[in-house]
């Protein structure tokens, strides 16, 4: 089966339309259509928003709405290159817990910008060690970053001690809440680093083989790629933007608290997943981790407007996660199907 080399191609649609034809295959249109099916959800949802709560599609909220979730959504950027390499990373909860501790406490000491530089390399150091325990020790990604998840966690609770680290200076919480132009700080590192993201995956070397090594990791290694090093930049990248995220948190709360970050995996991977990036790699792109921020975000804003238990939050969350990788697989389970069908008849043509 062919690589995926470019995000949304697959065997199927790599096939032109006069083979189609001859082989007797359906048209690959229905298959680009339910690619934007996660827009017109989000869409209905923003509709729905608007009807139950007046006021929430004002410029305000929708600034609050971005600002309050960029600290997940840069994780969930770095992400997205995870997953389509076929990779995981459940550690970066504890990265960001510990990127904002060191940041808060080297604050407080030695000032913020050594804060910001030591937070900033923590989150590089640490997804080095992820990416040198996957890639040279082969452990397998969930468990390799679910392990670095209790360490990174056990070193935030070492360093603060177990106990909130208060920074009053202004300089230490400008980064999460002060603004530029009437957009916040929040708002505008985050489009940067999506916007530079989505760059690198559509129209970089680099990108391009984060594809190819989730569709055909074997195939794309003797074609010449290195594919450990572009896996293992994958978890650098991603361990980068967790140490950002931490910051951006810590400024924000103007704390650096040890037991944040718990859910910060999941969410991230549910950003990126809910967009319509395939959890089986080679297939995805940034503009989805864009949707499925806003997705997510923008219920998580609807419930606590309309004071709805947080509860009935996460089980709908969860609902749209679950949803969302079955239409994932089966849909991969009907490119498979057809991809088999194309080589059938391709051999009875030639036989013929």
């Amino acid at each position: 089966m062919p690589a995926r080399v470019g995000g949304e191609a697959s065997p199927v649609s790599m096939t032109s339309r006069p083979i189609r034809r001859l082989l007797g295959l359906p048209s690959a249109s229905g298959g680009r259509w339910s690619r934007f099916a996660i827009v017109g959800f989000l869409v209905a949802l923003l509709t729905v928003s608007e009807i139950v709560y007046h006021g929430f599609l004002t410029w305000t909220n929708l600034r609050n709405l971005v600002g309050q979730n960029s600290s997940v959504g840069l994780i969930a950027v770095g992400m997205t290159f995870v997953i389509i390499s076929e990779g995981f990373d459940l550690s970066v909860g504890g990265m960001e817990a510990l990127s904002g501790v060191l940041y808060a406490g080297f604050a407080l000491h030695h000032g913020v910008i050594v804060g910001l530089i030591v937070a900033l390399v923590a989150g590089i150091v640490g997804g080095l060690v992820n990416a040198g325990i996957i890639v040279v020790l082969k452990v397998n990604p969930f468990i390799a970053t679910l392990g670095m998840a209790s360490v990174f966690s056990g070193l935030a609770y070492l360093y603060s001690r177990s106990a909130p680290i208060t920074v009053s200076s202004s300089s230490f919480s400008a980064l999460g809440t002060d603004s530029i132009f009437g957009i916040p700080w929040t708002v505008v590192i985050l489009a940067v680093v999506m916007v530079v993201g989505g760059c690198v995956l559509k129209w970089t070397t680099f990108g391009r083989n984060t594809y190819a090594i989730g569709g055909n990791e074997m195939a794309t290694r003797l074609s010449g790629v290195h594919t450990g090093l572009v896996r293992g930049a994958s978890y650098v990248l991603t361990g980068l933007l967790a140490a950002l995220g931490g910051i951006i948190l810590a400024s924000q709360i103007g704390v650096g608290q040890a037991d944040i970050g718990a859910s910060t995996a999941l969410t991230s991977i549910a950003m990126v997943v809910v967009g319509g990036t395939s959890l089986g790699g080679g297939e995805g792109g940034m503009w989805r981790t864009l949707v499925g921020f806003l997705t997510l975000a923008a219920l998580a804003n609807l419930f606590n407007s309309v004071n709805i238990n947080s509860n009935w939050e996460l089980l709908t969350e969860g609902v749209i996660l679950i949803g969302a990788v079955a239409i994932d697989t089966k849909g991969r389970k009907g490119s498979r199907r057809q991809s088999r069908a194309i080589l059938k008849r391709m051999a009875y043509i030639k036989s013929s």
